[in-house]
């Protein structure tokens, strides 16, 4: 009962979305295929009676056939309608994803923030740009300092992939 409560799960709720159109696919084909069975029988007895003559008989059967080609025209068209509707689920379930994981982001770019100021940090850059100015450090050396300046905000950061000499 707490459900009816609850918001649906997203991706719980795309994948009903997508299951219904699916099924809605389906039936649509099947609808079609039997809209050709009944083409094809409309064509053989349409071409039966003109052998035999009956000129009205014809002329009422190819009215439905024209119908029933139309008919088709608008299932294949539904069709497509609904595997437009199932692209834009997906798109609107990647922004979802998008935005969430932007929302992570900004929320560790605060805390990264908290553990050392921007006035700071830009302050330290422009100090160390000025000694390697004044000693003419290569960029190796500051990649180093870059790389430990790295680590003094995550003290838990793992250099077993980095080997300096």
């Amino acid at each position: 009962m707490s459900s009816w409560f609850n918001k649906p799960d997203p991706k719980a709720q795309m994948r009903e979305n997508n299951k219904n159109i699916r099924r809605a696919n389906r039936e649509l084909e099947s609808d079609r295929r039997t809209l050709e069975r009944r083409e094809k029988e409309l064509e053989n007895e349409i071409k039966k009676l003109a052998k035999q003559g009956q000129k009205d008989a014809c002329a009422v059967l190819a009215k439905q056939l024209v119908q029933l080609r139309h008919q088709k025209t608008k299932s294949v068209a539904m069709s497509s309608k609904l595997t437009g509707i199932g692209a834009q689920n997906n798109h609107l379930q990647s922004m979802n994803k998008m935005a969430e994981v932007m929302g992570t982001t900004v929320n560790t770019m605060k805390t990264m923030e908290k553990q050392m100021p921007t006035e700071r940090l830009a302050k330290n850059m422009r100090e160390f740009q000025m000694a390697q100015e004044r000693l003419g450090i290569t960029d190796d050396v500051r990649f180093l300092h870059t790389f430990r300046l790295l680590r003094t905000l995550q003290p838990n950061y793992n250099d077993d992939h980095f080997h300096f000499r």
